[in-house]
């Protein structure tokens, strides 16, 4: 699915929308730099002081006037689930702020349907999705819903389209790693690498804390807000929750695997657990013991992180503290390895956030996209 970003030729002039505390002060291009402060009856309007305890049918209905204010720009993106456009909501003193719209296309009236009754399948996927969104919303590495509305189809009285209103970030992590390696590959650094992997990862615990399992997880759907020093995780069109009985534990473990094959710039690094059982594999083999054995032998964490960090280019630290994490979580029967590793990197490493691509480099790097990878630029 096409992600909510900003012009990639513009990223670095963008300043996103503000999702703080009452009387937040935010940083508005067209109005020459001078701040604005968004009060808490607009951050009402906007959703953003929406009851958690409210069901995903009144957010709607309560949304529904606030459609008049919305201001569809262009179009950024198109996927199988829909259409993402570049908008402005338009407040009551012509104050324009730049969103991400995510226009989803249904047969019924979602506000207008009772909870239990039976939906299509569009209908699920989009209901789904907002109440993930609602649910997630307090959580730092996800992008955030400021409201969501439907409006009927021109010419049909029985089908409608939902817009899902969300902050717009910068540029995502995939362009972003992308233009950077036909650029200047040293750009991204070894604390870059920690950061990303730190932000990603408290995406994905976010995702646990809620029982919440997203299936579109990959490079193109983690979305980079550099004003905020932030990278979050997007498009929850896909999903799957656990039920209350049962730990959602075990996808922080295996969504580490998806995390590290797009956070480093190594592209043959595969599979994390793979990479381990290899190692493991050759310990036994050289050492003729079981493969228990071969895994608490000495020899394994030196080999072991010196393999890993030669498939993330050399990064000794994060190595260390993958290899070291994920032997902690299995000698200590603990699945949640991401928790692990999110405590380690803030203890033992240095973090440094990404920084914009000058718009000469970004120019630079899509002609040069465009001309190895025959990809349309407009």
């Amino acid at each position: 699915m096409s992600h909510p970003i900003s012009n990639s030729t513009q990223a670095s002039g963008y300043q996103n929308f503000s999702l703080g505390n009452n009387n937040q002060s935010i940083n508005n291009p067209k109005l020459g730099g001078r701040k604005v402060a968004i009060e808490e009856a607009v951050q009402k309007t906007f959703g953003l002081t929406f009851d958690d305890n409210a069901n995903v049918y009144s957010f709607i209905q309560s949304q529904y006037a606030f459609k008049d204010s919305i201001i569809v720009e262009n179009k950024l993106g198109q996927g199988y689930q829909g259409i993402v456009s570049k908008g402005y909501i338009k407040q009551d003193d012509c104050i324009n702020q730049a969103v991400a719209i995510k226009t989803k296309r249904n047969t019924d009236s979602i506000k207008n349907l009772p909870e239990q009754q039976t939906m299509n399948h569009s209908m699920r996927e989009t209901v789904d999705e907002i109440k993930a969104l609602l649910k997630l919303r307090n959580s730092e590495n996800i992008v955030k819903i400021i409201s969501a509305f439907e409006k009927k189809i021109n010419g049909s009285d029985f089908k409608f389209e939902v817009h899902l209103v969300m902050e717009l970030a910068d540029i995502s992590l995939k362009d972003y790693k992308e233009q950077s390696s036909y650029s200047n590959p040293t750009m991204v650094n070894k604390n870059n690498i920690n950061f990303m992997m730190h932000q990603c990862l408290s995406g994905v615990i976010a995702c646990n804390e809620h029982r919440i399992y997203n299936y579109d997880i990959h490079d193109g759907n983690f979305l980079i807000f550099f004003s905020q020093k932030k990278i979050k995780l997007c498009d929850f069109g896909i999903l799957h929750t656990y039920k209350p009985q049962k730990s959602s534990d075990l996808m922080s473990t295996s969504a580490i695997d998806v995390v590290i094959t797009f956070i480093n710039f190594a592209p043959d690094f595969k599979n994390f657990k793979y990479c381990l059982r290899s190692v493991t594999n050759n310990i036994a083999k050289r050492y003729a013991i079981p493969l228990k054995q071969a895994y608490n032998h000495p020899s394994y964490l030196i080999k072991a992180q010196k393999e890993v960090a030669r498939r993330l280019n050399d990064n000794q630290e994060l190595a260390e503290i993958l290899v070291t994490s994920e032997k902690y979580c299995t000698d200590n029967k603990d699945t949640c390895l991401a928790n692990k590793i999110i405590s380690d990197i803030e203890e033992k490493t240095t973090c440094v956030p990404l920084t914009p691509l000058t718009p000469l480099t970004q120019l630079t790097s899509l002609k040069k996209a465009k001309k190895h990878e025959n990809c349309v630029v407009s």
